[in-house]
């Protein structure tokens, strides 16, 4: 699993995982249509058996099954054009 995104997503990243006493950031697969995954995320607990990787002080979670989908992950954040709070979750080449 391979995260990446920038400062403005990263400070949007950290108060939305704040929201909740230890909170994680769960990504997941939301969706399949034309051949690639809808990817998001939602704000949750921590199981034991998720895949944890902590960028820049942010905990994402992912379960086993669907880490394959997000192996190189750019978060986007820009509340005037992105729905679901602001973020956009897409896969990298």
């Amino acid at each position: 699993m391979h995260i990446k995104f920038n400062e403005k997503a990263g400070e949007a990243l950290k108060k939305t995982m704040n929201l909740k006493e230890n909170g994680v950031i769960r990504l997941k697969v939301l969706a399949f249509g034309w051949g690639k995954p809808a990817l998001g995320f939602v704000l949750d607990e921590q199981k034991s058996t998720d895949i944890v990787q902590q960028v820049e002080g942010i905990t994402f979670v992912v379960e086993a099954e669907q880490q394959i989908y997000f192996e190189n992950t750019e978060i986007l954040y820009n509340p005037q054009v992105f729905n679901n709070d602001g973020f956009y979750v897409h896969r990298t080449s």
